[in-house]
């Protein structure tokens, strides 16, 4: 992403033996409602969140892993800042990390 600041990478893998589906990434409390964007492309603002994460969710196969991309607008967080970063299933909370952007 040309204009982010940061590029946050997830590795997610679905250890279960069942096919499930991420929908919804969650930063600080703040649903990221930018979806489907890509490497290559322009943040419209140097203020947004956005992420790769399909409209509709992404399905993830029994035993396999994925990469999520986020990128965060240059202007939108700045270094030593804390994310609580929130993945969610259909109905159910999956994950929660926190990390420091340094």
């Amino acid at each position: 992403m040309e204009n982010a600041g940061w590029q946050l990478t997830l590795l997610i893998q679905n250890q279960g033996n069942v096919d499930d589906v991420l929908n919804r990434i969650f930063i600080n409390g703040k649903l990221i409602d930018e979806l489907g964007y890509n490497h290559g492309d322009t943040l419209p603002s140097k203020t947004m969140i956005a992420t790769n994460l399909p409209d509709g969710g992404l399905s993830i196969p029994a035993g396999s892993q994925v990469n999520v991309y986020i990128w965060i607008g240059e202007e939108s967080l700045s270094r030593g800042s804390q994310l609580t970063i929130e993945l969610q299933k259909p109905n159910q909370l999956t994950l929660q990390r926190i990390i420091k952007l340094t």
